[in-house]
């Protein structure tokens, strides 16, 4: 929802009211939270805002964000394991019925940040082999650091990476959401955050 502001009375200055994309993360994930904050400094249009509650199951966190949505866009991401896919089936469908769109990182988070750096589409068999392989761009990543400032101008590699990403699962025949590892959806929000259009 975009609103004006009115102009003031001594000045002529008025302002655009940003729209809100309300953005539900897995638990107290604090890497996503201190990533995503950064554009809202970026951008013209849109700020930031995230879902209250704890929820670290797929479907939790729909409902958290569901409870905080009012009447603003949502986008959603969650990392998973091989034995939550069932569960984060149940959350699309939750989201969909509720026109939420779901953005996915398979198999964690750290696959966008990673994309920044190289285009891959090694199966990675869990969240600490995708941190390892980072580690070799960023030697003293750990979860929780901030590594914005350090990627930041590296951002149009990452989206054009993952853009390759989903055509490479796309020409292959990549349909259910085990076999689109690695993924992510990330780079979409990047592109709505920073689309001054």
């Amino acid at each position: 929802m975009v609103k004006r502001a009115t102009k003031k009375q001594r000045g002529q200055h008025t302002r655009s009211i940003k729209k809100m994309i309300v953005t539900g993360l897995e638990g107290k994930n604090v890497t996503e939270k201190q990533y995503l904050n950064h554009f809202n400094s970026l951008s013209k249009k849109y700020r930031i805002i995230f879902s209250k509650g704890n929820s670290s199951d797929p479907v939790g966190i729909v409902e958290d964000t569901i409870k905080s949505l009012k009447s603003y866009d949502c986008l959603i991401d969650t990392d998973y394991g091989k034995d939550r896919e069932k569960n984060l089936i149940d959350a699309i469908d939750l989201a969909k019925k509720n026109n939420i769109d779901v953005l996915l990182t398979n198999p964690t988070f750290e696959i966008w940040f990673l994309l920044h750096f190289k285009y891959s589409t090694r199966q990675y068999s869990s969240n600490e082999d995708v941190i390892v392989e980072l580690r070799r761009y960023i030697p003293n990543y750990e979860k929780n650091l901030d590594v914005f400032s350090k990627i930041s101008n590296l951002l149009n590699v990452a989206v054009e990476n993952s853009k390759k990403l989903e055509n490479y699962h796309n020409r292959n025949g990549s349909i259910t959401i085990m076999e689109r590892c690695p993924s992510t959806r990330i780079f979409e929000l990047v592109n709505l955050l920073l689309n001054d259009d």
